[in-house]
């Protein structure tokens, strides 16, 4: 009995593709500065408990733990002797490129078929992307309050940081570069 019941709950889990932008740093660099300057504070989306999990430098860190003979994994991008002392909120350490994945990764992972439809249907309707990326994502509803959000307003439709987002989240040809002048530091 005990046998079949476990057999009941055999999963077969495959691994799970999703039309997530590009996330390489030349990329998603600009668009995640942003998203940590907006969203990534203590107290707000760089909390570990928050489904969608911003890190960076002012904020979240991702975990890093020592190894039993106390290196770093290879994976982490920093150096054991000279970076990872100044690995904290706050620290010399800039946002590094694995926590950058991460953020790309968390933006993707919360609605990855909202994601899907929307590059898809915004190839289409390019002069609509701003109302389209309102009207199927929570992570463009949200800080623009179209939907209850425990942060308040964070941006309006079409300003800088919204238009940030929207452009990443719209599919380039094979190699291209991400459009990111919305996305400067000083815009934000």
């Amino acid at each position: 009995m005990l046998a079949s019941s476990l057999l009941a709950c055999e999963v077969d889990l495959d691994t799970v593709s999703v039309d997530c932008p590009p996330a390489d740093p030349v990329n998603f660099r600009r668009v995640s500065e942003m998203l940590e300057f907006r969203c990534g504070t203590l107290d707000c989306h760089g909390n570990t408990f928050r489904p969608l999990r911003i890190y960076g430098r002012n904020g979240l860190r991702r975990p890093e733990n020592l190894t039993i003979d106390g290196s770093l994994p290879e994976d982490s991008g920093l150096d054991a002797a000279t970076q990872y002392p100044n690995y904290h909120t706050g620290g010399s350490v800039e946002t590094t490129t694995t926590e950058m994945m991460e953020n790309a990764r968390s933006l993707c992972g919360l609605e990855p078929e909202r994601i899907a439809e929307f590059r898809e249907r915004v190839v289409k309707e390019p002069d609509n992307a701003a109302n389209l990326a309102g009207e199927l994502l929570t992570i463009v509803r949200k800080p623009r309050l179209q939907e209850r959000h425990k942060g308040g307003l964070i941006w309006t439709i079409n300003d800088s940081s919204d238009k940030c987002l929207i452009s990443w989240l719209i599919p380039v040809e094979e190699g291209a570069t991400v459009p990111q002048g919305e996305c400067k530091s000083g815009n934000f």
